[in-house]
């Protein structure tokens, strides 16, 4: 390798580090925002939607639904079809959405108490922001808290 190219690999290296380390300043993994800031917006301007209307209108025309759901504050009910996790630990509940689609919401790992008293087949309300539809991993809804749990026969006292 040549000088400039030793000069022009140092400076990519050096980029990274800047970058990593303007990461590290920024991000605050115990910001308390979410929870009490999604409930002092919710207030005023909610997308109240079930999960199988939600689907229904990305199907229907993806770039319309786009506008009217995404980046906004969506209460979104429906039946829970899988609960899981990805990568980073945080819960996704999976609700049931069309034939071709469920919509994932993601919970912080702070819920992962509630998303434990979950079952398979009952429903749900949830407050979060709805981002889309992404190519990859379908209809998303972030940032979710759990607003309500519909009661089931479980959960009544027999006589």
């Amino acid at each position: 390798m040549t000088g400039r190219n030793w000069l022009v690999f140092a400076g990519m290296i050096g980029v990274l580090f800047g970058m990593i380390a303007l990461y590290q300043v920024t991000y605050d993994p115990t910001s308390p925002t979410p929870a009490a800031y999604l409930t002092n917006v919710a207030q005023g301007d909610t997308v109240r939607v079930s999960a199988r209307s939600l689907a229904l209108a990305f199907d229907k025309d993806r770039r319309r639904a786009n506008r009217v759901f995404a980046n906004h504050l969506c209460v979104v009910t429906g039946r829970i079809v899988e609960i899981n996790g990805n990568w980073l630990g945080e819960p996704i509940v999976y609700l049931e959405g069309d034939r071709s689609k469920n919509v994932s919401l993601i919970f912080q790992k702070t819920e992962q108490g509630h998303i434990d008293l979950l079952e398979i087949g009952e429903t749900i309300s949830v407050l979060g922001i709805c981002v889309g539809e992404q190519p990859r991993y379908g209809i998303q809804v972030k940032q979710c808290i759990l607003v309500t749990r519909a009661e089931t026969p479980k959960d009544t006292p027999g006589p």
